[in-house]
């Protein structure tokens, strides 16, 4: 039963990574630094000693110190990102939520205190954490699990009772390692392909107002249609004929944040079971000749936040082919 959540900060109550990347840019041009985009992707998730190790000369480090260069790093970062900042969509509802519903809360980062008072004071949801716990109150960041770790203890609860929503593998690893009972995988830092390669995450969603999936009661309504006397119905469906709909793994989360809406949290757990039948429906109408249907022949491999014009193109192109392909069907149709 899960019975509190934990937080990572970069990438996940706020979408900073910009940010970051620009501070980043800024810190090594004052010490020369060229390569430092090539390694800095490799620290994702870490706190700032390790990220200072993989991008800064040994000489520079002995000379200023680990902790001084990462405090004049964070306060350009600081600096550039407070006129900006905004947490990320859905966050606050959520956070609401899971307080309403008796949920604890906590912050597990890898960054420094100052930037995770920062982030939770200036986005306004200070008080939605009963606990925050950062980098430097841990002797090991990220991937090692201490982080999490002390977090569910000042939760007062077992690791396997906390959801954890991460950005990055080096968080994935520090949440799997620390037994969480659930990682929600946010596709900020990453795209959605990227995520779905880690291991033991249970669901990527793009921010957290995606957490209430859509089409939970009827998500293919064409035998709705159907009865209002439609009978030349064109259905487009973005997944091949092979797919099949899991059970949704945030499913104890829903029961906690919606336990005011049982027959919502009824229509969540049994959404599998009807999107499949609805799938076997629509191929049933379409071999009886009742219903057009155009499909992908493949999995798009694709996330649903995708950004990259290429990859985006190459989806287009698919559903361009596809459409086509059946034009003269579907003027015969």
């Amino acid at each position: 039963m899960i019975k509190a959540a934990i937080f990572d900060m970069d990438g996940t109550l706020v979408d900073n990574t910009p940010y970051h990347i620009r501070a980043f840019e800024i810190f090594c041009e004052r010490y020369g630094v060229t390569d430092w985009r090539e390694k800095l992707p490799h620290g994702f998730g870490m706190g700032n000693d390790d990220i200072m190790r993989l991008i800064m000369p040994e000489e520079t480090i002995r000379t200023k110190g680990l902790a001084a260069l990462g405090d004049e790093k964070e306060a350009i970062y600081r600096r550039i990102y407070a006129p900006e900042i905004r947490p990320v969509e859905g966050l606050r509802d959520l956070l609401g939520r899971l307080r309403a519903a008796g949920i604890r809360c906590a912050v597990g980062s890898s960054g420094c205190k100052a930037n995770v008072d920062f982030v939770v004071e200036r986005c306004g949801i200070a008080e939605a954490f009963d606990v925050r716990i950062s980098g430097d109150r841990v002797g090991r960041c990220k991937p090692d699990p201490e982080i999490y770790l002390t977090a569910a203890d000042a939760l007062g609860v077992a690791p396997a009772e906390c959801i954890v929503f991460e950005d990055a593998p080096a968080g994935f690893e520090a949440a799997r390692r620390a037994g969480a009972g659930r990682i929600v995988a946010l596709a900020t830092t990453l795209p959605a392909e990227a995520l779905a390669r880690e291991k033991g995450i249970d669901a990527i969603v793009p921010t957290f107002r995606r957490l209430l999936d859509g089409g939970i009661s009827d998500a293919i309504p064409v035998s709705y249609f159907q009865r209002q006397g439609y009978n030349r119905c064109v259905v487009i469906l973005t997944q091949p004929l092979d797919y099949r709909k899991e059970k949704n793994k945030l499913l104890p989360v829903a029961r906690a944040v919606l336990r005011e809406y049982p027959r919502m949290v009824s229509a969540m757990a049994g959404r599998h079971f009807r999107y499949n039948a609805a799938t076997r429906y629509v191929r049933e109408e379409e071999l009886a000749g009742r219903l057009f249907v155009i499909r992908p022949p493949e999995p798009l491999r694709v996330g649903s936040v995708e950004k990259d014009p290429e990859q985006l193109d190459r989806v287009y192109q698919i559903g361009r082919t596809a459409a086509l392909e059946c034009l003269p069907r579907v003027l015969a149709y």
